[in-house]
């Protein structure tokens, strides 16, 4: 063809956004950022060079858009999920002083199997629901003074494993219907689980911000050690009951808790030796210092009972220390086996401080640690699809290592079998 012109058109600034974490908050920032594409587009020669030129144009436009979009995904949902993994090391020197429990327990109690009212809700092709209720075994501050759960029961045959669900007791549902719902689908009808209920809090900070006197102080916050015990108990009878159910492995029941349901799943780990594995999410131990530092929603409380009672931060932490010494994860800890343990934190977290976090670790054992490396809020944006689900991820990936054959591939016969039908 005869000699042809280039023209440089330029296809002038296009903005696009793209999402970022900060190191200190899980924040979506939009940055935005000219990009420049220049193409060469002949302007003469005979039509179909004219064609060609605009063809191949378009399939670059196109493939750079959809780099961009894959760029763009993989920070959204990779870079927001950053975290730090600390895997567990049998034997390692390193581990933290054992603690020895004093006899007896809090946590004992007599045999007093529950047993729960049933009602079926809903059904699918894998689970029926049922609704359960029990009284508790003390006086655990909930309606009616009752343990109440969702049980999702698989309608596969066999006695399968059972995940106990904990909530963060009248704070917040997502964490916990989050879990159980993926742990539904990720197992594909191969688990168990019960999801307890929480509406009201274990620890009334509302309340706590009408106290007038030192006694008054101190009776609501015996009042609120007893709603911990009887809680953890309470999680014990729920053991005791799984044991009757044809349908659950009484040697695979795992428990899952996250933030104050973590402190409670803690110390149920340490007291209850059937659980055979366990995952706790934005816990730690110390809970004095978890009250002292943390700006949520009990520091309206704390800041009255330090005006009206006339405390340094000092003083009132030393006073939570001797009061809640009783339900303080770290004075059990000694007794979880870490290989049955993950546990899940938020490495700029203000409201479980860090020293509450390492001591919580330290006196475990050193059990398998994984940091999201924002404040504890923001870390349970991994559980949610700017994360990628990550949170969920590491859990489903640490039950299959302790329940292998609850995953949704199965056994290897189980996945042959698929495979061919």
């Amino acid at each position: 063809m005869g000699a042809a012109r280039c023209n440089r058109r330029r296809f002038g600034a296009t903005l696009i956004p793209v999402a970022a974490c900060s190191f200190y908050g899980y924040r979506v920032v939009a940055l935005w950022k000219p990009i420049n594409w220049l193409f060469c587009v002949p302007a003469g020669g005979t039509p179909a060079e004219m064609l060609f030129g605009y063809r191949a144009l378009v399939l670059r436009e196109v493939r750079i858009a959809s780099l961009v979009a894959t760029l763009l995904a993989a920070v959204a949902l990779v870079g927001c999920a950053a975290r730090i993994h600390v895997p567990f090391v049998p034997g390692d020197e390193r581990a933290g002083p054992r603690v020895v429990r004093a006899a007896p327990s809090e946590f004992d109690y007599i045999d007093s199997l529950p047993h729960p009212t049933y009602e079926i809700t809903a059904e699918d092709a894998a689970y029926r629901t049922v609704s359960l209720a029990f009284p508790s075994a003390g006086e655990n501050g909930q309606a009616g003074n009752l343990v109440t759960a969702r049980y999702y029961r698989s309608k596969s045959n066999g006695a399968k494993p059972l995940v106990i669900v904990l909530p963060i007791w009248g704070i917040h549902t997502y964490p916990s219907n989050a879990i159980s719902a993926g742990l539904r689908e990720h197992s594909a009808g191969r688990i168990n689980v019960l999801q307890i209920h929480g509406d009201r809090r274990l620890l009334d900070w509302d309340a706590v911000g009408n106290i007038r006197t030192e006694a008054e102080f101190f009776d609501l916050l015996d009042q609120m050690i007893d709603r911990f015990v009887s809680t953890v108990i309470d999680i014990r009878r729920m053991v005791d009951w799984a044991h009757t159910q044809p349908d659950v492995d009484p040697q695979r029941i795992a428990l899952i808790g996250f933030s104050m349901g973590a402190l409670v799943a803690s110390v149920a780990m340490a007291n209850e030796p059937r659980l055979a594995a366990g995952v706790l999410v934005m816990g730690g131990a110390d809970p004095h210092d978890i009250l002292a530092a943390c700006n949520h929603e009990i520091k309206r409380g704390r800041e009255h009972v330090l005006e009206q009672l006339g405390w340094s931060l000092d003083e009132y932490r030393n006073q939570l220390g001797k009061a809640l010494a009783r339900i303080n994860p770290a004075r059990f800890a000694s007794m979880v086996d870490p290989r049955r343990v993950l546990i899940i934190e938020a490495a700029a977290d203000t409201c479980m401080p860090r020293s509450a976090r390492e001591r919580l670790w330290q006196s475990m054992g050193r059990p398998e640690r994984i940091a999201y490396l924002y404040d504890h809020r923001m870390s349970f944006l991994a559980m949610t699809f700017l994360g990628g689900n990550n949170l969920q991820k590491q859990i489903y990936r640490f039950l299959d290592s302790r329940f292998p054959d609850a995953s949704r591939g199965g056994t290897l016969p189980e996945r042959i079998a698929r495979y061919v039908g």
